[in-house]
């Protein structure tokens, strides 16, 4: 693989794809047989160090990186127009006639007195170069101005000029259409084809759903529908029709009418209803599970890594089979809040699975009734049939910090930056085997400051099968 960088007579810029040259010079010199270049020598005292039937040879001594190329005379090119072609072969009275003279490697002329093969410049740019460079303006119209040396400036500097901005225009297009080539780079419109041919949708925002309770005279109804103002200022409204219990309460389905994370109340709170209810009181108590479930779009980058894994996984396993991974991967797709997943085998039995889906983006990194059911249900529809899986949640495994702060480093920002800091380690844990490192800690906390006295943990903290850590707010001692 090679890219034009920079070139004029007798010089020729590069980036080769393999520094050591094997077969891949084929195509490098495909364009470097292209140009006629005046004769350039190799440099007095230079013996090649690396040299293929091709005819390159890299000057290590000098530690440049530059290497040289022979090239054939105009008389002996092949192909239509001067062009080399990799395929072709040199003529036989240009094979093996190479040899040292004086530490300096040059080539027997023929019987007509015509020199066989010269030496061209090759300067080399950092190997393995994988992205499109799109070239300036201002280096085309340079470059161009140059090639059109022997015109009138007069007529030099608009050709120039014209010529440079259509080949920029074409630069970067060629920019543009390589961006779209990979779901990793392409633009918000093409990742929705990418993901569209793969099968993975962008998840939408969710609503919050959960149970309150009422009170009132037993046998009054609450119809579905009736609305509820929540102390978020967010319209709930009763998801089911229920009558009122002769018991102390009785719990009535809710659901938000907002999608979002905003839409999720703890337990406790409470839900006013809008339009009174005889016989009802017009205030709903949260049940103890909160309502909750609702979540944020799936953010663009979170949506790519998707498409990418699935692309990834197609390309070279064909299909998703049941693997762990698979599993992580379902369980991703089931529900936003889902950051991954923990994945257990054989615990309830042969050939049992147990799914412990983890969810970063929640305050503990629980999954709520919600996300396990969105999670069930989309295993129920995509997990391999015979497969004998379970999604619940994972077990808590609780990780209480103490910090001390010098004097001079006790301050609330610093307080809120360790927290974060903390945060961050904790929530980098995610597999079956997780170990929280004391060194791990360190770490997080000196990013913030080094003026500070570490009381919790005092040892490594490894989880057991099926635990996710969870950490606790931080105690300042």
């Amino acid at each position: 693989m090679l890219k034009l960088i920079q070139s004029d007579w007798g010089k020729f810029d590069v980036a080769l794809d393999d520094p050591a040259l094997g077969d891949a010079d084929a195509a490098a010199a495909t364009l470097v047989y292209a140009v006629l270049f005046t004769d350039v020598e190799a440099p007095a005292g230079r013996v090649a160090d690396t040299y293929d039937r091709r005819g390159w040879y890299e000057d290590t001594e000098a530690g440049t990186g530059l290497w040289y190329v022979r090239r054939q005379p105009r008389s002996y090119q092949h192909g239509a127009s001067g062009i080399y072609s990799p395929g072709a072969r040199p003529h036989r009275r240009d094979r093996g006639r190479g040899h040292h003279r004086g530490g300096r490697k040059r080539f027997q002329r023929s019987s007509r007195g015509q020199r066989l093969s010269q030496w061209t410049k090759v300067h080399c740019a950092s190997p393995f170069v994988t992205a499109y460079v799109r070239p300036l303006y201002t280096d085309l119209k340079a470059r161009i101005a140059a090639d059109l040396a022997a015109m009138p400036a007069v007529l030099r500097g608009p050709l120039a000029a014209m010529w440079a901005r259509a080949a920029h225009g074409m630069h970067g297009h060629l920019e543009w259409l390589h961006a779209q080539c990979s779901p990793l780079t392409c633009e918000l419109e093409r990742l929705y084809d990418w993901a569209a041919l793969y099968g993975v949708d962008r998840l939408m925002a969710t609503a919050s759903t959960g149970n309150a309770l009422a009170t009132g005279v037993a046998g009054m109804p609450i119809l579905a529908g009736t609305p509820l103002r929540g102390p978020n200022g967010l319209d709930y409204i009763v998801a089911a029709a229920v009558d009122i219990g002769a018991g102390p309460t009785t719990p009535v389905s809710i659901r938000c009418t907002t999608t979002g994370l905003a839409s999720n109340l703890a337990a406790g709170l409470a839900l006013t209803v809008v339009d009174p209810i005889p016989g009802v009181n017009g205030t709903l108590t949260v049940g103890d599970a909160g309502i909750t479930g609702g979540a944020e779009d799936e953010s663009v980058d979170d949506w790519r890594a998707r498409v990418a894994d699935e692309w990834t996984t197609i390309t070279t396993r064909g299909a998703r089979s049941g693997k762990d991974d698979d599993y992580r991967f379902w369980a991703r797709s089931a529900h936003p809040s889902v950051s991954t997943a923990l994945v257990q085998r054989h615990v309830l039995g042969m050939g049992t699975i147990i799914v412990r889906p983890i969810c970063n983006t929640l305050a503990d990194r629980m999954p709520t009734a919600a996300v396990l059911a969105a999670v069930a249900a989309h295993l129920q529809d995509i997990a391999p049939a015979t497969a004998d899986w379970r999604a619940v949640a994972p077990l808590r495994h609780d990780v209480n910090p103490s910090i001390h702060l010098l004097a001079g480093s006790d301050t609330a920002a610093n307080r809120t930056a360790v927290s974060s800091a903390l945060m961050a380690a904790v929530l980098a844990e995610v597999s079956e085997t997780s170990v929280l490192a004391m060194a791990e800690v360190d770490a997080a906390v000196a990013t913030v400051t080094t003026q500070y006295t570490r009381l919790a943990p005092l040892a490594d903290i490894a989880v057991a099968a099926g635990e996710v850590l969870v950490m606790n707010p931080v105690v300042w001692a």
